[in-house]
């Protein structure tokens, strides 16, 4: 876990991912990004694949898509949601929803510190392929932290009946 100096405070982050949650949102950044890293990876001499650096240069030599250049753009905010563990900040951690809202410096600052994690996982370095049954990539779940708040109630979700029945929502019926 490294400590990190940002806008306000210092951040800490996760050396490793350790909630399925956490492996989730960088793997489906990594995936919707997959086109743009090929793009990049053709572009790095294999000699320098091992340097985060390399990854920099080589967005200057090739030619990305609106599309591919905001999913290289989501997979930094997947590594900044994912790897930051807490900061000194008097407010909640930032999620895939509101990472996009901190201030300049203070996402600049993340991202710098994330940022070997992304190339990491942009130059291929991070392994997404499925695990044996019963093996743990990340390690035992006790050093996870905070347990999830499963069960709490969310204002935003409305509780589903528990018979079974269905109910209308304004989206699924008709004016």
């Amino acid at each position: 876990m490294a400590e990190v100096e940002i806008p306000g405070g210092t951040a800490r982050l996760r050396s490793k991912l350790v909630s399925e949650r956490q492996f989730r949102i960088v793997e489906t950044a990594f995936m919707a990004a997959n086109s743009a890293i090929k793009k990049v990876r053709e572009a790095v001499p294999e000699s320098e694949r091992e340097d985060p650096n390399a990854l920099g240069a080589a967005f200057e030599k090739v030619s990305l898509s609106r599309q591919e250049a905001a999913a290289i753009l989501d997979l930094q905010d997947a590594a900044i949601v994912a790897f930051l563990e807490s900061w000194t900040l008097p407010r909640p951690l930032p999620t895939m929803d509101t990472v996009g809202d901190l201030e300049r410096d203070l996402y600049r600052a993340l991202a710098e510190a994330t940022r070997g994690l992304g190339a990491s996982a942009a130059l291929g370095h991070v392994d997404f392929s499925p695990q044996k049954p019963g093996e743990n990539p990340t390690g035992s779940s006790e050093s996870s932290g905070t347990p999830s708040e499963a069960g709490a109630d969310n204002p935003s979700t409305p509780e589903s009946p528990v018979n079974g029945e269905s109910t209308a929502t304004a989206s699924s019926t008709t004016d």
